[in-house]
Order: structure tokens, then C-alpha cells, then sequence
């Protein structure tokens, strides 16, 4: 049986191509709306001619200040812009671009316009408000009048989705809800950026500890992504018998040691965050609920090593991390609202799950109305996950992982990022595997990267960085799993 699954998968990711549905229908399909994840859209100041707060690295790092919310929100200046097209790394998360996935539905003959729209927002507000900016984007569509839509909605934009039909009358609206990567029960991610920071890469490029905790701390819609699934969070250590506690509780938080002096001396900034706590907690409560008379299909990763557990150690107050199956920033678990059995496969890691031929065929597939097989679902992806040796012995794996030994570099310095592919038994890396690599440079070009296996099958690759400062992306593969993607930068000065 296993075999059987083995070879429909790959036969389905492989002749992808093949199979996209013509673009002539004899009745034609819903409309789409493409709603983007988490920094997913331009933010722009209409206070200052539609500069561009955000929306590309260098513009991003010359305002990073300016991203702040002020107290109460609606005084912001900003508003969003256009979805992002290309790939940048900003801030906490790597963000996927959105002009592939639209020249992906313009193959299968959506027309922008008239059958297919964009629908951006202001990640940094609540959910709840962006559900609201979500239904104003959709009413404004002459196109619209009268017709239901779908809603294609990646990461965070699938919350925001929840909103809009619970609240703001979208169950009447749309006729099906398609999730990739939704964070429908938070994420660890949002977790450790808030109580660690970025990592030395990220708050450099920002400015600094303090910059990355006064901007972050305004987010109200960080606090909503907060973790909540079962063993998501406990105060002991990996492997220890541990206290659960509420990523959701502020008190907990603050008794915990997890909150900044700056916040937790501000009566004002307590309150806003324990608002977005409840935002948070009544999101969860949204996606415990099946929309009337709306199809509802979830994407989720499961074979990218994935920061799944936060541990809290009661003696120093140190977090320590532990990493399963996702899409390497949202956990298996949580993008598929709790349940895998209902979930459909992606292959690819967060920022690229739109990419991945295996997803764009059941893509099409539902846009098209037609029956999801068998293979496409979480469980066949799970059973037909291996790798094949060079002794062509086959190994089911449960991911693989890549970590970069340094995100940020000078111009022609030596870099190495080290990949692994999981063995599902016992989570070591598998030897004699075959892993291959790229680089894909801010211009487009492609540049293949040799590596070398260890003993313990770790492979190493090793490089020069580009000669000019910008955002690059390695990529890598093993047969049937990936690419995992890095998105990786090089400063014209070097971190202090």
C-alpha cells in the first residue's frame, strides 16, 4: 500500500504540469481572493506622500522605527499597500512573494480584475481589524457584486479570513476558504520572538534590541499568534516532566519573567496586550468553528524540522526549544487546526508552500471543484515519505532540516549552511544520502553549490557570499522532499 502511495505522489509531483485544468470552462469557477500572510503587504504613509514604510529590505531598515503602532491604533499614519511580489528577509519571519502564486491562477485562466483579486492589510493590526479591511477590500470590487468568491489565504491571512466570515458576514459571501500554512493555533515562532528577540541577524538589520522590542511590542496581531496547542509550552526542561503554562495569560507571562522592564512598567502597553490576548484566545474559539455552506481546506506542512515546544527553565529562566514536523515556521499541528486526518500535504517550507507543485495540483483541483485524491492528503504524504540511499535502500524520514551557521555576512565571505535529512525513528540524520543545493541570487540567477557528507550524515556547504550586499536564497533537496529554503543577506558592513 505504502508503495502504491509512493508512486502516485511522485508521479503526481513530477507530471504537475500536465495535469493544471484548461483554462476554458464550461461553467466557470468562483472568483478568487488571494489574501497574504504576515508582513505579506506594503505599508505606506499617507502622511507623508505613500512613502514606502515597508516593503523591501532597504526600505524597511530606513524606517524599521516608523513601523511602530502607536497607542490607540488608529492614529497610525500608515496603510497597506500592494501584496509583496518578491522575496525579502524582514523582521521576525522569512515572508513568501505572492507573484508566483498569481501567476500560477492566471494559468489556470483566473484573469486580474475580473476573476481574481488581491486583498492586502495592515499585518501589524488585529486580526479582527484586518477581517474588517478583508470584507471593505471585497465590497469595493465592482466584479464582486452578487457573486460569492474563494479565498486563497497563506499563513496569518487564513486568520484574517476566520474573521471576515464569522464576523463580518463572509459566510455569505464565500463558497470555500483554502488555508496554506495557517497558524490556526498559534506558533512558536511568535512566542520566541517576542520573549528572545530575532537572533543577532535580525536585530542588527533592525537597529537593536530596544528597536525590535518597541516596534514588536505594538503588534497586537503578535500576541494573537501566540502558541495554544497541547504541550506547546511548559516551564522545565526537553524531556523532563514540566508545569504547562498559558502563552495567552499575561500575569503567567510576567510572573514568568518573560516580558521586558519597558513593558511591564507601562499600565498603558499591559492593557493593549492583554486586549490582543483575548483577541488571541477568541481566534482559537473562531477556528473551532465549521462556516456554514463554506468549503474549508487546509495545507500543512509536516517534514520541515519546525520550533514546535518552548520550554522555560524554572532555576535560570533560559527557553529551550524542540523542533517536530511543520512547514519550518508553523507547526504541523496548528496549520492543520488540530487535525491531520483532514489535512492536505505540502512539501515545501512556509515561505514557498505556494511554489510546490504538489500543492498547485490540489490547488487546482479544488478551485476547479473537483474531488481531492487520496494522495494529496497529509497521511499519504506522511506514508510516502522517504528517502532512497545510494544503496538504494529506502528510509522513511520524518523532515529535513538546514541550518545556516551565519545569516548575515560581508560581501565574499565564506559561508556554510549545514542540511540533514531526519530518519523518522529515531530523528538522526540519515547517512549516504544524496542532498543538493543552490543559490538563487536577488537577480534571479542560479548557482549550484557542492557539499560534502560527514560521518553522522550532516552535509555541509560551503561558499563564498555574493561580491554586492542584498538578500539571497539557498535552497535544498533531497529526491521527493523540498526545497527547504534560507533566505540569507549580505551587509556592506560587517555586525559589531
Amino acid at each position: 500500500m505504502r508503495d502504491r502511495r509512493l508512486s502516485g505522489l511522485r508521479f503526481l509531483v513530477v507530471t504537475a504540469a500536465l495535469l493544471m485544468p484548461s483554462v476554458v470552462w464550461a461553467d466557470p469557477p468562483d472568483p478568487v481572493v488571494v489574501v497574504p500572510g504576515f508582513l505579506g503587504t506594503t505599508l505606506v504613509d499617507g502622511a507623508d506622500g505613500d512613502r514606502v514604510v515597508f516593503g523591501s529590505l532597504a526600505s524597511t531598515l530606513r524606517s524599521f522605527d516608523n513601523l511602530e503602532v502607536p497607542l490607540p491604533p488608529a492614529q497610525t499614519s500608515l496603510r497597506p499597500g500592494q501584496i509583496l511580489d518578491s522575496f525579502e528577509l524582514l523582521g521576525p519571519f522569512e515572508i513568501g512573494a505572492y507573484g508566483s502564486l498569481r501567476r500560477f491562477l492566471k494559468q489556470l485562466g483566473f484573469e486580474s480584475g475580473k476573476t481574481l483579486f488581491e486583498c492586502g492589510y495592515d499585518w501589524r493590526l488585529s486580526n479582527f481589524e484586518s477581517g474588517k479591511t478583508l470584507r471593505d477590500c471585497i465590497d469595493a470590487q465592482p466584479e464582486l457584486v452578487g457573486k460569492k468568491v474563494q479565498l486563497v489565504a497563506h499563513s496569518m491571512g487564513g486568520l484574517v479570513s476566520l474573521v471576515y466570515l464569522h464576523e463580518y458576514g463572509g459566510i455569505d459571501r464565500v463558497s470555500k476558504l483554502i488555508t496554506l500554512g495557517t497558524p490556526y493555533l498559534g506558533a512558536i515562532d511568535a512566542f520566541s520572538t517576542l520573549v528572545d528577540g530575532w537572533g543577532d541577524f535580525r536585530t542588527f538589520l533592525a537597529g537593536g534590541q530596544s528597536s525590535v522590542e518597541r516596534v514588536t511590542y505594538s503588534f497586537a496581531s503578535a500576541f494573537e499568534l501566540l502558541p495554544t496547542y497541547g504541550g506547546c509550552c511548559a516551564v522545565g526542561r526537553p524531556g523532563a516532566e514540566g508545569r504547562a503554562f498559558n502563552a495567552l495569560d499575561l500575569d503567567e507571562l510576567a510572573a514568568l519573567g518573560l516580558l521586558p522592564d519597558r513593558i511591564t512598567g507601562s499600565a498603558e502597553r499591559m492593557a493593549f496586550i492583554r486586549s490582543a490576548m483575548e483577541n488571541g484566545a477568541e481566534l482559537r474559539a473562531l477556528a473551532k468553528r465549521t462556516p456554514r455552506d463554506v468549503k474549508w481546506f487546509r495545507f500543512a506542512g509536516g517534514l520541515i524540522q519546525t520550533d514546535t515546544r518552548a520550554f522555560v527553565d524554572p532555576t535560570d529562566g533560559k527557553r529551550r526549544y524542540q523542533r517536530l514536523g511543520g512547514d519550518g515556521t508553523v507547526p504541523e499541528m496548528s496549520a492543520a487546526n488540530g487535525s491531520l486526518q483532514t489535512a492536505l500535504a505540502a512539501i515545501h517550507d512556509h515561505v514557498t508552500l505556494f511554489d510546490d507543485n504538489h500543492v498547485r495540483v490540489a490547488l487546482s483541483r479544488i478551485l476547479e471543484g473537483e474531488p481531492i485524491l487520496e494522495d494529496y492528503s497529509f497521511d499519504g504524504l506522511r506514508g510516502s515519505a522517504h528517502v532512497v540511499r545510494r544503496d538504494l535502500e529506502e528510509i522513511p524520514i520524518i523532515g529535513v532540516e538546514v541550518k545556516p551557521l551565519s545569516q548575515i555576512v560581508t560581501p565574499g565571505s565564506p559561508l556554510t549552511v549545514l542540511v540533514s535529512a531526519l530518519a523518522h525513528d529515531i530523528g538522526q540524520p540519515v547517512v549516504d544520502v544524496d542532498v543538493r543545493a543552490r543559490l538563487i541570487l536577488a537577480d534571479g540567477t542560479r548557482r549550484k553549490v557542492e557539499g560534502q557528507e560527514d560521518s553522522d550524515g550532516v552535509h555541509s556547504f560551503s561558499f563564498a557570499a555574493p561580491s554586492t550586499a542584498g538578500v539571497f536564497r539557498f535552497e535544498a533537496w533531497v529526491p521527493g522532499v523540498g526545497p527547504v529554503t534560507r533566505l540569507l543577506a549580505v551587509a556592506a558592513e560587517a555586525m559589531e
